[in-house]
Parts: C-alpha cells; structure tokens; sequence
C-alpha cells in the first residue's frame, strides 16, 4: 500500500516476464539476464568504477547498439537487464560472499593453514589491519587476503 506506482509497475512487468511458454523459453531468458547481470556488475567492481555507471552509463549503450545491430526484439530483452544502483551493489555482495564462503571451505578441508596479520599505515595517517590466510589445496599453497580494518 505504501509503495509508489513505478514499483508496481516493474512487479507487472516480472510477471508478465515469468509466464511461460510450451519450451520454457522465457525462464532461460530470464535466467541468461540475471546471469549478464551478474557479469556487468563483475566488470563495474574489478575496474573499481561507481555502482551506478551501469544504469547510467553501460545500459543505455547496450540499448542503443543493440538497437542499431540486431533491432527491437532483442533491445526489448536487454532493456529487461537490471543494472540499478542497488542491483549492482546487491550482485557485488553475493558474489563477495560465494568467494569467502569458498576460501573458507577450503581452509577448513586444508590439512593446515596459518594466518598472518600485517599493520600498516595508510595515506591519512590511520594504522590498517590486514589478514591474510595460507592454506593446502590440492596440493599447492594457496595464499587469499582475508580483509582489512582500522585499528583503533
């Protein structure tokens, strides 16, 4: 009740997007744009550029070449492409948190494993903690940057 008309809006168009046909062909779509999804919010985080540089920067040129070079029907299909502030930012956290769920298994099925603590002192002047982490994986040693925090 107390959500805004665009908000319904976009609810109308995921239904409309989840009906399907005799061969599925629109839970395939549907799951080949999440998975684009995932991909550009993986290239906006390794180049380190702002979470909404997708919605306002890449989605529009997706849209207008896909436009020029392959036409309506396919531009209908990327328009369905999320790459909101929030999306993206969302993407990044799952997929920074499949990563450390994965270093961890692999600590934890390691026959050893250390871990290093290293204090530095960064551009402000603020002493940094960083951790890493050693570990056994299939017979070779793995080194992984666990995180970093400021030391009070």
């Amino acid at each position: 009740m107390d959500k805004s008309k665009p908000f319904f809006e976009a609810k109308e168009r995921e239904l409309k997007q989840a009906k399907l046909d005799s061969t599925g062909s629109f839970h395939i779509q549907a799951q080949a744009i999440t998975e684009a999804s995932y991909a550009l919010s993986y290239r906006i985080a390794k180049d380190k550029k702002p979470h909404t540089i997708g919605e306002t920067s890449v989605k529009p040129c997706l849209l207008e070449c896909t436009k020029i070079i392959l036409g309506d029907t396919v531009t209908q299909k990327v328009a369905d492409l999320s790459l909101s502030d929030s999306t993206v930012k969302s993407r990044i956290n799952d997929m920074s948190a499949d990563i450390k769920r994965q270093v961890i298994e692999k600590i934890k099925s390691s026959p050893m494993f250390t871990i290093q603590l290293n204090e530095s002192i960064d551009v402000a002047s603020v002493s940094q903690l960083r951790v890493f982490a050693r570990y056994v994986h299939r017979e070779t040693i793995e080194e992984k940057f666990m995180f970093c925090c400021p030391l009070t």
